[in-house]
């Protein structure tokens, strides 16, 4: 039996989405990728047991469907492996990304090594495979990436949320 929850709280993600449409960055008709945790909750304001929404992702770059799981360690090394890369084709965007999740990777393990060999879960661009998120394994992440429209977003978190 999946744990219960009167709502799931989306305030934030709801706050972030709105600010986007209102931006006219996204419009309600687009396409975002989200991460859902891998394990069901039943939601009371739902009504039936959900996979809650973790994050999302614009449309733009393409997602690799399929999350990797590897070791902190790992992750390590392959993302200093694409900084790399990203710096010698002066990617600088790409690279400041990277660079962030390096220091999310670093930040992490300091002080704590044992953490290196922990499990983690690498969210990577379709393309060129360059990491877009991590997720430690405090976080329980699902296998895939799925795409949906905003609108249908909106909708499933403003039900979860019980509004």
């Amino acid at each position: 039996m999946p744990q219960s929850y009167p709502v799931i709280d989306y305030e934030d993600m709801l706050d972030d989405l709105n600010d986007d449409i209102e931006s006219k960055y996204i419009k309600e008709e687009d396409v975002v990728f989200i991460v859902r945790q891998n394990e069901p909750v039943f939601c009371e304001a739902y009504g039936d047991e959900v996979y809650p929404v973790i994050d999302y992702f614009y449309s733009t770059p393409a997602l690799l469907e399929q999350i990797q799981q590897t070791t902190v360690a790992d992750a390590k090394k392959y993302c200093f492996t694409i900084l790399e890369r990203l710096n010698e084709n002066g990617e600088e965007a790409l690279s400041a990304a990277v660079s962030l999740i390096i220091n999310d990777l670093k930040d992490y393990t300091a002080g704590a090594p044992k953490r290196n060999d922990r499990l983690c879960k690498v969210v990577l661009e379709k393309e060129s495979h360059v990491p877009m998120m991590v997720y430690f394994d405090d976080v329980d992440v699902g296998d895939h990436i799925e795409a949906i429209t905003v609108s249908d977003l909106l909708e499933e978190l403003n039900r979860s949320s019980g509004q």
